[in-house]
């Protein structure tokens, strides 16, 4: 998938832009030099932008704060944005995915269709 018709299926715009500088109470990211934007939709989930700006390899964790995000008390799937790959999120929204350096990736936070039978 190219990335403009990702950002398209995610209705990206009409998601609300959380910059990583100003989005500490969305979301906890670790390591240190590993940011995270968040592109959060009303009924798509939230979009998030990985970088790992460190000069070496990093496994990059995030924990997404479901509350603020309104994705609390919600079955949850995450995915490679442009991939469609599964990434593991833990109920309480935990993340985590390898990066190396200066390499960056989106991960498509929304709630599981209970129609999936997931």
């Amino acid at each position: 998938v190219e990335l403009w018709q990702m950002r398209d299926r995610f209705d990206a715009e009409n998601a609300r832009k959380l910059f990583y500088w100003e989005n500490q109470e969305y979301v906890t990211v670790s390591p240190d030099n590993c940011w995270t934007t968040l592109l959060q939709h009303p009924h798509n989930g939230v979009l998030a932008l990985i970088s790992n700006l460190n000069t070496d390899s990093r496994l990059v964790t995030l924990q997404f704060h479901l509350d603020r995000l309104g994705l609390d008390n919600r079955a949850l799937e995450a995915v490679n944005a442009l991939t469609d790959e599964p990434i593991d999120v833990t109920a309480s929204g935990n993340i985590s995915v390898p990066l190396d350096t200066e390499q960056w990736m989106y991960v498509w936070l929304r709630a599981r269709n209970p129609s999936d039978g997931n």
